[in-house]
């Protein structure tokens, strides 16, 4: 018989979470991005809450006895029966020999190779406007997956043996440093996530494709990225940023030297002065500003806006990001001298490398106590300027964050001045 349940899952605790005990159940209570006060109760370990799915989970056996389970889709528990109740038929139909053409169609998909399924959605994700670059990177890390786990069949895909295969990865990255080499180590939990969200989504696009019968990697979780983290991110002052960017500008047109575990290698990335200063003003990555066009900005605008296209945002839609006015009157008379066609800059790839080469000749330290100095920090410096003066939920608006708790724990660096600011502002009792 089927069993009907809801599944539980365990998430960080919220930014602003506190303990509160509710009927004599520990837990803790905060609040969300939209001002709402929400309660969960604690995991057993203190460090995490409990959230139940507010929709029915099936967990039964198939044809083969193999069990399995799959969502009902509803919150209805009458409603998530009758689901059940059909799957038993289902079942029962399969095991008698009673055809039915569409789980013939299902069972044929099934049995066909991985590789032809996986052919299908990268050709979809390219005509759905994904950057070459992300395509290619989704398609490594299914491939990665897929083979770890020796899955060569869609209807192999199980979500405990993908998440085994998963952190069985090694990487021979260095810490905080970067380099290549030394003694393999298991992958961040920001890896692994990274990972487990390729697999998911093709997944998913089976099932909604109709060539899953349900989605097998639906109860597949992601990893506390906090946790296990080597590479720190710091906020980059404003004194340090402009001799950065006066450095770059000085030497523009000169070659940069970027050390790595192979060897000394020189390289030139020109105008990377103006993707410092975008950067730190909008918190766009890397990829995201390489893909600007002279279109991409409305300086005119009020607010003015810089817009990077769905191929190449990371969350895959189009963002029209606002800036300062400071900013745009920055802008305005360098953007009036570049191309009318074709994209402003060239050599992304070597940003994090030529960030590091210029702060060490601006005399300002790659790495501190307060974290590493890369490209990627000035979208951590934005994030933390803006939590400065904003609250979270325009804050995670801004910085395009998936959720608020990211945002703020991960992004967001705490200032001395602003906690004493704010003791400051106590009254006293």
């Amino acid at each position: 018989m089927p069993h009907l349940y809801r599944k539980l899952r365990f998430r960080p605790l919220p930014a602003g979470a506190v303990p509160k005990s509710l009927r004599g159940v520990a837990g803790f209570q905060w609040t969300d991005g939209r001002g709402r006060e929400q309660w969960a109760p604690a995991h057993a370990d203190g460090k995490r809450i409990v959230i139940e799915d507010s929709k029915w989970t099936v967990q039964y056996s198939d044809a083969s006895g193999k069990r399995r389970e799959t969502g009902s889709g509803t919150s209805d528990e009458k409603t998530a029966r009758e689901v059940a109740a059909s799957i038993e038929m289902r079942v029962a139909r399969e095991r008698r020999g009673i055809d039915d053409p569409t789980e013939d169609r299902y069972a044929k998909f099934a049995r066909e190779p991985i590789e032809e399924h996986l052919r299908g959605y990268i050709d979809w994700l390219a005509d759905e406007g994904d950057s070459g670059e992300h395509v290619g990177r989704t398609r490594r890390m299914i491939d990665r997956a897929l083979a770890a786990a020796k899955i060569s069949t869609a209807g192999d895909l199980d979500s405990a043996r993908l998440a085994k295969a998963i952190r069985g990865f090694r990487t021979t990255r260095g810490g905080e440093s970067g380099r290549a080499g030394g003694k393999p180590k298991p992958i961040s939990n920001a890896t692994y996530n990274a990972h487990v969200r390729a697999v998911k989504a093709f997944s998913r696009w089976l099932y909604t494709r109709k060539r899953a019968r349900e989605d097998a990697l639906r109860d597949m979780s992601f990893a506390d990225a906090a946790v296990g983290r080597t590479l720190y991110r710091r906020e980059v002052t404003a004194a340090d940023l402009a001799k950065i960017i006066a450095q770059a500008e000085k030497t523009d047109g000169d070659s940069l030297d970027d050390v790595n575990g192979k060897g000394k290698k020189r390289f030139t990335a020109p105008g990377r002065a103006w993707a410092y200063r975008i950067a730190a003003g909008t918190g766009f990555r890397a990829g995201e500003i390489a893909s600007l066009t002279r279109e991409s900005f409305d300086l005119g605008a009020k607010p003015p806006t810089i817009t990077v296209g769905a191929g190449y945002s990371k969350r895959r839609r189009r963002d029209v990001q606002p800036i300062s006015r400071e900013l745009a009157d920055t802008l305005r008379p360098w953007l009036a001298t570049m191309p009318h066609k074709g994209r402003l800059f060239r050599g992304a790839s070597r940003w994090g490398a030529a960030i590091k080469a210029d702060a060490k000749a601006a005399g300002v330290p790659v790495v501190n106590p307060q974290g590493t100095l890369d490209f990627h920090a000035l979208r951590h410096t934005y994030a933390s300027r803006i939590a400065a003066i904003t609250d979270a939920k325009t804050g995670q608006s801004l910085t395009r964050h998936a959720s608020a708790q990211l945002y703020l724990s991960v992004y967001a660096k705490e200032r001395d001045e602003s906690r004493a600011k704010a003791v400051e502002a106590l009254s006293a009792v």
